[in-house]
């Protein structure tokens, strides 16, 4: 008759008693039926490393070849398919598993390790526990969706961190720009030389050139002003074909094909539109000798294993995918695709920030963007973006006409909490006809609001310092001036303005830096709209 002493007892302290426990007929019935039924597998090797017993399991996970899964087997037999698979990297095979065999005899009671199954690509958690009487216990554990998820948390913190410090450092910038242009242009009418005229264009085409490189970064940190309306891709992307077909040249073709019938995509038009542009530059520079491209329009329902593999919440979609069948990518090149300045693209060549935008921009946008690539094969980008059904009812709203005349003249409140931009930005405001008060945060911008009646019209920064932003103090200030129109200045939105990631539709927005003629503009639509 077998015993199962003590020290098989959890919780017991029979080694004082010197006594034994005979199992009783029902509960070896018992342990049997755990042993089969367990979601981990469990193996047990005698004292000469041959298989003795093994669970459903086991079998189940194909850890070892069928035909070696058999009592008897020996465990270097296994070790070996897992040397030929690579597993233990390059050497000789048999040395490598003798050598991985003969660790797994040593003193150690207890020893883990991860592995990758070559027949299944699954990951597993290997355990080995010694016996007392001689022999192993093995138990495996299927963790390739445990990884998965952890490298998905860990790539969204990493882009998370790197978001924040790239929109923090585009709104100082941003704020930077603001002053370098409106002073420039404030100069620019002050000077009749041309030669002088020459340098001080040649300095605010370089000021645009910053600022569009800020404006990918908030692109990529998800902090710029998305306007997002229902898109049919089967009116946008036939639009584009004239520019792209001009932009690839006679040696790269360019395919479409777009199946999302009665599906429109929620989405900003003219960022989807850069974006795609962005993705046919990656494309058409992975293929320096010719290639094709195609791009793929397709209406797709996420259900809730899909939603859990792309990270996306259960809900229809519509995907635009851009396919080459260029260069590809190597796995540590995927990996940092979407970072922000990384490229592999020589110094001068490119910025590293088109597919980081792009990542920024869709998931902005309620959605996310896959890269899928494999070297010499060619790469696939496919963006997920939310889908609505088209609103055949819908009245289309028309938007009163700009007027860039000169206005009646009106008080402006204008709100800066940084001075040199505040100067700057109030002798542009006077230029253009108004009476300015300037104010350096929102209680100050309040208390002059309460003493001047005459004020029309409030420009204010977004992020002001004092405790109070911009869409704050114009709560506020609505509330004492039924009648103000509100314009808002801001280097990035940081939320403030948005709603579901969305610019609110009414609201007029000024992105910093800005031109006068834009500036001139947003004031006098803001007076148009009061009446």
């Amino acid at each position: 008759m077998q015993y199962l002493t003590g020290d098989f007892i959890e919780g017991a302290d029979l080694k004082e008693q010197d006594t034994s426990l005979a199992i009783k007929p029902e509960v070896v019935a018992l342990i049997y039926r755990a042993f089969n039924t367990v979601t981990q597998g469990i193996a047990i090797y005698n004292d000469a490393l041959q298989l003795e017993i093994w669970n459903p399991c086991y079998a189940e996970m194909d850890i070892s070849h069928k035909a070696a899964l058999h009592h008897g087997a020996e465990l270097y037999s296994l070790y070996l398919e897992f040397a030929r698979a690579g597993v233990f990297g390059l050497g000789d095979l048999s040395q490598l598993a003798q050598q991985n065999v003969e660790a797994l005899s040593g003193e150690e009671p207890y020893w883990t390790d991860l592995m990758n199954i070559p027949s299944t690509g699954r990951s597993v958690r290997i355990r080995r526990y010694l016996l007392p009487e001689a022999g192993l216990c093995f138990t495996f554990d299927d963790v390739t969706d445990e990884i998965r998820i952890e490298a998905q948390l860990r790539q969204t913190q990493k882009m998370n961190a790197i978001g924040k410090l790239t929109g923090g450092v585009a709104h100082d910038i941003n704020n930077m720009l603001a002053i370098v242009t409106g002073s420039l242009e404030l100069a620019l009418d002050q000077v009749q030389d041309k030669s002088v005229r020459r340098l001080i264009n040649t300095a605010l085409d370089a000021s645009d050139r910053g600022a569009n490189l800020t404006q990918r970064l908030l692109a990529f940190a998800r902090k710029q002003a998305l306007r997002p309306e229902p898109v049919d891709p089967h009116r946008l992307l036939p639009g584009l074909l004239d520019m792209l077909h001009k932009m690839l040249g006679e040696n790269i073709g360019l395919a479409l094909q777009v199946e999302c019938e009665n599906w429109l995509c929620e989405v900003d038009p003219n960022q989807l539109e850069t974006a795609i542009v962005n993705l046919i530059v990656n494309a058409r520079d992975a293929m320096p000798d010719g290639g094709q491209i195609r791009i793929e329009a397709s209406h797709i329902w996420v259900d809730d294993e899909a939603a859990q593999d792309i990270g996306l919440p259960k809900a229809d979609y519509i995907t635009i995918s851009i396919l080459d069948n260029g260069e590809g990518m190597e796995p540590m090149v995927l990996e940092r695709a979407f970072e922000p300045f990384f490229t592999t693209k020589d110094v001068g060549q490119g910025t590293g920030l088109g597919l980081s935008m792009v990542h920024g921009f869709v998931k902005q946008s309620g959605g996310c963007a896959r890269i899928l690539s494999e070297k010499e094969k060619g790469t696939a980008v496919i963006m997920y973006l939310p889908a609505v059904k088209p609103c055949f009812n819908s009245s289309e709203v028309v938007e009163p006409p700009l007027s860039v005349d000169e206005r009646e003249k009106q008080v402006v409140l204008l709100v800066e909490d940084d001075p040199v931009l505040l100067e700057v930005i109030t002798v542009q405001v006077q230029l253009l006809g108004y009476a300015v008060l300037a104010a350096a945060d929102g209680e100050r911008a309040l208390d002059c609001l309460r003493e001047n009646t005459e004020i029309k019209l409030l420009l204010t920064d977004v992020m002001l310092s004092g405790g109070m932003n911009g869409r704050e103090l114009s709560e506020q200030a609505v509330q004492i001036r039924k009648d103000l129109q509100v314009v808002f200045m801001s280097g990035y939105s940081d939320d403030v303005l948005t709603h579901e990631n969305s610019l609110d539709t009414d609201l007029i927005l000024l992105q910093k830096p800005f031109k006068q003629q834009q500036l001139a503009e947003a004031l006098n639509y803001a007076v148009e709209r009061g009446g």
